[in-house]
């Protein structure tokens, strides 16, 4: 139990329906839990209550101009769920530094809106020349260090094995890639671009995590 000394509120059913519980602004396992908690007793209330949820990966492909996130639920029987996904459009013609920032605060935001477990990024594996390679080393940090900050355990993937999870074949094309994302997470519609990778990222994750991994840091 929580000091009320501290401003945070015992964890309890009563507390959290009514929106009394609060959490250390630290973020760390004990806050995922209770967010987990709140999500599922709110859905038992409404009566949309999903699947159990055994893992939540947020996936991120890096980019300095156009950064892709996407978020998925494994669920009990190996279901996959897509919970969100998105790109983080930045303006080319800002300084770099400011962009980083922008990224940082965005990525922040997903991460304690949506909760996950576990983070996966996709790793450098083939840059214009050495200065785009310094530059999107730079976005990887910042995507790295947010993650970090939640206490998300983070791992890495090479861009192959993440088209081989998605699409069972290693050079796929981006359009393969939306199509197959789309495929596997029954969405409406397909994905953009970025999107789909940063969800193929998450999906390529479930496909390598062995039971408690994600409990690890390491790198796929």
């Amino acid at each position: 139990m929580i000091s009320k000394t501290t401003n945070y509120y015992p964890l309890s059913a009563t507390s959290l329906l009514s929106g009394r519980a609060s959490l250390h602004p630290s973020y760390n396992n004990v806050g995922r839990a209770t967010h987990h908690l709140y999500d599922r007793i709110t859905n038992i209330l409404a009566g949309t209550a999903h699947p159990t949820k055994l893992m939540r990966v947020l996936g991120i492909d890096p980019g300095s101009v156009r950064l892709g996130y996407g978020v998925v639920d494994k669920a009990a029987g190996g279901a996959l769920m897509r919970v969100t996904d998105g790109v983080v459009t930045l303006n080319p013609s800002l300084p770099f530094p400011e962009r980083l920032l922008t990224i940082s605060k965005r990525l922040s935001a997903i991460i304690e809106e949506f909760r996950p477990d576990v983070a996966a990024v996709e790793s450098i594996f083939f840059a214009k020349n050495a200065r785009s390679a310094a530059i999107l080393g730079h976005v990887r940090g910042v995507a790295l260090l947010a993650s970090a900050s939640y206490n998300l355990p983070v791992f890495e993937y090479a861009p192959k094995t993440v088209k081989m999870a998605a699409t069972g074949f290693g050079g796929a094309e981006k359009g393969q890639m939306q199509k197959m994302i789309q495929l596997l997470l029954k969405t409406e519609a397909e994905p953009r671009q970025d999107a789909a990778d940063a969800l193929a990222v998450a999906i390529c994750h479930i496909n390598h995590c062995r039971p408690g991994l994600y409990a690890k840091v390491g790198r796929g």
